[in-house]
């Protein structure tokens, strides 16, 4: 348990330093330093994708150069007007149509994230050109979104746009803190939620009421069941985890850089995931699972401390004369292990529980119970997981959420349990199709809940290794096929995605894309026994 406890120590650190903070140059005032900043920051990026690779078992020169390919091809298949799209379908048959036809916002906001995510420059060319061809569809219907596919176009837009304001993302023509000044100084070591809020106020008016607008478009379409459905469904309230789990990551990217968002609508998710997920599932033998072990405010903290530790480690390295770029990227003090800090006792039971694509018996008769509406599978439950720790982080200060706890936290272990039971990188699991989709998806799952190994997995390094293996040469991966499926009057359209889509999907999955709820190690790569031990947060 020592050792285990230490190298919880020098992880958490070494990443929360090196991956978030990366110690920029000093003012300009000094010819030297002023001389020596590029060459620092560019050093500061390189180690923190060097040590984010190394805790997860990977090359990070070859995950960069697999990215620069991908981006190539992206690049290259955007449209003259800034747009991406699907194609043409093939002998006007609905069962050839690419599933993102119907979705040319969704796709090319898709696109624009998986660049940005991908180090692209906010200022490049092409991300330029994409936004401005997504504001003119959207002012061009008096600002508003479609009914048919508005959910997804309007929750990959705030995603896009979240990413575009990060305050990480490349941008040439950003000026950089100078840590030789107390504001400089506070500013590279406050906390990850700050700083996303307060590099969003710098963004054009125009762009804070694109995203408000989008914001308040998402909220109004929540649905009685408590999530997100296609308006336009010839069923009426087809409420479905797809729809509701990319609302979830918008509404949690808005929240991210400041926007409001009605606590009551997270409550409605929670609960709309707690009914949906399975009742019972075989046990699995116990694994960590941080998000749900403990209060995401108790975590926060601990970011908070530790920031405010390396903050004084710089300070003090500062007044001894130490150049920015010279500055030593750790302290030597003691961080307390969190499952010993916030007093934590015992183990957890863990069964695999996970969700389905929609609640059984929403649809008529003839939709048998074993249909792919309503079978549980990997992508669902990723969506399932992802959903319930960003409610999680927005309402555990509520009533209901405090009347609820334990039950929410045992919903997201559970998921977490599915995911490893049933754990595989070179499909989704327990359904044929919708294989890249599933590792975005595992991705999110990975990330959000802060969990490095699902079981025995190491998710990111089993990923990561598939996905290096089937690239193709032109920097894409394959896209994918399926068949269509009918009960009834109820049709299920085939998984067929362009390799743009799929080359988007294998980006954000190598690139770590989501944004986390606590940024306690960066892009989060806890987990195995880095946090000490197996407790829970139940009492």
């Amino acid at each position: 348990m020592r050792i285990g406890y230490l190298r919880w120590l020098t992880a958490l650190l070494l990443m929360l330093v090196l991956v978030f903070c990366g110690i920029p140059a000093g003012g300009d005032e000094d010819d030297e330093d002023a001389g020596d900043k590029e060459r620092d920051e560019q050093k500061a990026e390189a180690d923190r994708e060097a040590r984010m690779a190394e805790l997860a078992g990977m090359d990070p020169k070859v995950i960069d150069a697999a990215v620069k390919k991908a981006v190539a091809f992206l690049k290259g298949k955007q449209q003259s007007d800034g747009s991406w799209t699907a194609g043409t379908p093939t002998g006007g048959q609905a069962s050839t149509m690419r599933r993102e036809m119907g979705f040319h916002e969704g796709l090319s906001a898709l696109c624009l994230l998986a660049l940005l995510k991908a180090g692209v420059d906010a200022n490049d060319e092409c991300i330029k050109k994409g936004f401005n061809y997504l504001h003119q569809q959207w002012t061009g219907r008096n600002r508003k979104w479609s009914d048919g596919t508005g959910n997804y176009d309007a929750s990959v837009l705030i995603l896009a746009l979240a990413a575009r304001y990060n305050p990480h993302v490349q941008n040439k023509k950003k000026k950089k803190p100078d840590i030789t000044k107390k504001r400089g100084l506070t500013e590279v070591y406050e906390p990850e939620e700050k700083k996303q809020a307060r590099a969003f106020k710098k963004a054009p008016p125009a762009i804070k009421d694109w995203m408000r607008a989008a914001v308040a478009f998402i909220v109004s379409k929540q649905t009685k069941a408590g999530g997100w459905a296609y308006p336009a469904s010839p069923i009426g309230e087809w409420t479905d985890s797809s729809n509701t789990q990319y609302a979830m990551l918008a509404l949690h990217a808005a929240r991210t850089v400041g926007l409001s968002v009605p606590k009551a609508t997270f409550v409605r998710v929670a609960d709309y995931f707690l009914g949906l997920q399975e009742k019972d599932g075989p046990d699995v033998k116990p694994f960590i699972v941080p998000a749900a072990d403990f209060p995401i405010k108790q975590l926060k903290k601990l970011e908070k401390a530790l920031l405010e530790q390396e903050k004084e480690n710089t300070k003090q390295q500062l007044e001894k004369g130490v150049k920015p770029g010279k500055i030593e990227k750790w302290g030597t003090g003691v961080i307390e292990n969190p499952y010993e800090k916030f007093g934590v006792e015992g183990g957890h039971k863990m069964k695999a529980r996970g969700w389905g694509y929609m609640r059984g018996g929403a649809l008529p008769a003839d939709v048998p119970a074993t249909s792919i509406f309503y079978k549980t599978i990997g992508s669902m439950t990723t969506s399932g997981v992802a959903a319930m720790v960003i409610a999680k982080a927005n309402i555990e200060n509520s009533a209901w959420f405090k009347k609820r706890k334990k039950a929410c936290n045992q919903s997201i272990r559970d998921g977490c349990a599915w995911l490893a039971h049933h754990f595989t990188v070179t499909g989704n699991a327990e359904c044929s199709e919708w294989h890249m989709y599933y590792l975005y998806g595992l991705e999110r799952a990975g990330v959000l809940s802060i969990v490095i190994k699902l079981g025995e997995h190491n998710w990111y390094k089993e990923g990561a290794e598939y996905l290096l293996g089937s690239q193709s040469g032109d920097g894409s991966w394959a896209g994918e096929t399926g068949e269509e499926k009918r009960f009834g009057n109820i049709r299920s359209p085939a998984a067929n995605l362009t390799s743009t889509t799929t080359t988007c999907f294998a980006v954000l999955f190598l690139k770590r894309a989501t944004a986390a709820v606590v940024k306690l190690p960066g892009p989060i790569w806890t987990g195995g026994d880095y946090l000490g031990g197996n407790k829970k947060d139940d009492k």
